[in-house]
């Protein structure tokens, strides 16, 4: 089951957090700063994987 994550809550407690949050008002956990970037496709992170050290 794939859950999408939700930039505006807190991963710990589900609190709502500001985009400009560092860290959980409530529970004081530590946020993500690249939260709001989105994230990589299915694609291209099996090509990242797959891709050696010495190629560019």
């Amino acid at each position: 089951m794939l859950l999408s994550r939700d930039p505006n809550r807190c991963p710990s407690c589900g609190e709502r957090v500001t985009p400009f949050a560092a860290g959980c008002a409530l529970c004081g956990a530590d946020l993500d700063p690249r939260r709001w970037q989105p994230r990589p496709s299915l694609l291209q992170q099996l090509f990242a994987r797959t891709r050696r050290p010495g190629d560019t």
